[in-house]
């Protein structure tokens, strides 16, 4: 559900390669994206003692309705449900382990008040983590998905907010391979942030990391992504990675009131932060750092490849990028044209100075942002497991 021809223009420039690892280590003076000062509002999430073994769920036309502490597990072979929950409402689901299994881990139509918070998905291959349909008012925080193909996949649903999870390894395949993707998402309160995604080499099939296609918030509540940390391999970037890939992508087949704001993103696909189509968007004060690859493109561009009509009203403001494209020359900004009223101001462009003397922002923990701040809720992962290779 992309656009297909995407790939912006490269700026020539001087060349020259390091690897991504020891840019990643020499963290120094830049603070960390996420901070318990800046963390999303906390929800209280039910506790439990120790994951209890349970076969496939599925709720019809439930309220006010508990799932917690459970270990969604075969029975004899390869499970093909995780949890399903159609034309429900203020349902929780936390604290529990789906996987592995050959269909969504968690799967929700029709629903509004849904909650799931703590989950640990994992091995889902090409089928989704979340995959929510017609629903309202959904929040998916603090939660670990590893291996799955999209992390949430949200269609034609509002008020959805991706808050504080972390994903690793998205198999796709394309249209799929995101940490989120939105289609036809639309209405208040719809957000994307404080996400720490990584996609390892020869692990993962990434896309977009996160993706709005045709979808748009209002002009009080734009969709909001933001403070997200989003990396390719920390040694090799972006090598091998689809070439169409994106850490970001914004206005993909249309859209309108979008903020993206005060992301990182490292080596995160052949461009950091792609503008191709819709209206009413911002993109500010973000950072992107990237080495050359085999698909390295752009670290930022503002191109209506899409071609919707009345694309116009684009900002590109107080961003911080240093970038090397596939030749090794460097490549942090292109315009392509197709839209109206762009304004590209107070940008620092080729930082690579900036970097050297400072480092790159520290990556946020591994473990999930969790949804009580002060750790009262049990998680079905080991949290010592898992760390960061950097």
């Amino acid at each position: 559900m992309r656009s297909n021809a995407r790939t912006a223009a490269p700026s020539s420039g001087r060349t020259g390669r390091r690897l991504l690892a020891a840019a990643a280590m020499a963290v120094a003076g830049m603070a960390a994206v996420t901070s318990a000062d800046a963390q999303p509002a906390a929800v209280k999430a039910p506790r439990s003692a120790v994951l209890q073994p349970q076969e496939p769920i599925v709720l019809r036309g439930r309220k006010d309705h508990v799932i917690q502490g459970v270990k969604i597990v075969p029975n004899g072979g390869k499970i093909n449900a995780g949890i399903t929950l159609e034309n429900c409402e203020n349902v929780t689901i936390a604290c529990c382990e789906i996987g592995p299994l050959e269909a969504p881990g968690i799967d929700v139509s029709g629903s509004k008040g849904v909650k799931i918070v703590n989950c640990w998905i994992h091995d889902t291959g090409t089928k989704l983590g979340v995959r929510l349909y017609k629903c309202a008012d959904v929040l998916v925080q603090g939660s670990r998905m590893e291996r799955i193909s999209t992390g949430v996949y949200a269609l034609e649903s509002t008020g959805v907010q991706v808050l504080g999870n972390y994903v690793e390894d998205v198999q796709g395949p394309m249209p799929r391979g995101q940490l989120s993707q939105f289609n036809n998402v639309t209405g208040e309160g719809n957000a994307v942030s404080h996400n720490y995604g990584v996609n390892f080499a020869d692990k993962s099939h990434p896309e977009d990391m996160i993706s709005l296609f045709k979808s748009e918030g209002t002009e009080k509540s734009p969709i909001l992504i933001e403070k997200n940390y989003l990396v390719g391999d920390p040694e090799k970037g972006s090598e091998n990675k689809s070439k169409s890939g994106s850490g970001i992508m914004l206005g993909d087949g249309g859209g309108r009131h979008l903020l993206c704001r005060e992301n990182v993103l490292i080596g995160s696909g052949q461009v950091g932060i792609g503008i191709c189509g819709g209206a009413s968007i911002t993109v500010e004060k973000n950072v992107l750092y990237g080495l050359a690859s085999n698909v390295a493109n752009v670290a930022v561009y503002v191109w209506n490849n899409s071609k919707t009509p009345g694309a116009a009203d684009i900002v590109v403001r107080g961003n911080l990028a240093a970038w090397k494209n596939a030749k090794g020359g460097d490549s942090s900004f292109w315009q392509g044209g197709g839209f109206e009223r762009v304004t590209v101001e107070k940008n620092e462009w080729d930082a690579w100075k900036y970097f050297k003397a400072n480092g790159l922002p520290k990556p946020p923990s591994a473990r999930p942002t969790p949804p009580v701040l002060y750790g009262d809720a049990l998680v079905p992962w080991k949290t010592e497991s898992k760390k960061p290779s950097w």
